[in-house]
């Protein structure tokens, strides 16, 4: 009877001790870096993110908007796993002639990266 009661009190330690890990998804991110036409990064550009075509091509409704950091990316975090467009500019130079547009949706758990040139 008493290695009973002392086999009782180990399980109760034990699975008091116990605890919950709650898994969290990462919401999906995206990463743009922005070069110029001389292939050299480019710092201070205002990258922003839209999500329609329509809204791209007027500039209007922009879902987020960063400036680009020293190595000339902007990196978005917490985004819906949809298709966005996006519009890099900076002194007068866009990204507006060429593909402007993820092909698929982003993904939770994983971060989307490309590169952009600004004309």
């Amino acid at each position: 009877m008493k290695n009973l009661l002392v086999i009782l009190v180990c399980l109760i330690i034990g699975a008091s001790s116990c605890e919950k890990t709650n898994y969290e998804d990462n919401l999906p991110a995206f990463e743009i870096t922005v070069l110029d036409e001389t292939e050299n990064v480019v710092p201070g550009a205002m990258v922003s993110l839209f999500l329609t075509q329509e809204d791209w091509e007027n500039q209007k409704n922009p879902v987020i908007t960063q400036s680009t950091n020293e190595l000339g990316k902007a990196t978005f975090n917490d985004l819906d796993e949809k298709v966005y467009y996006f519009f890099a500019e900076k002194n007068r130079a866009t990204n507006a002639l060429e593909v402007s547009y993820l092909e698929l949706p982003l993904e939770i758990n994983k971060m989307k990266t490309i590169t952009t040139t600004i004309r």
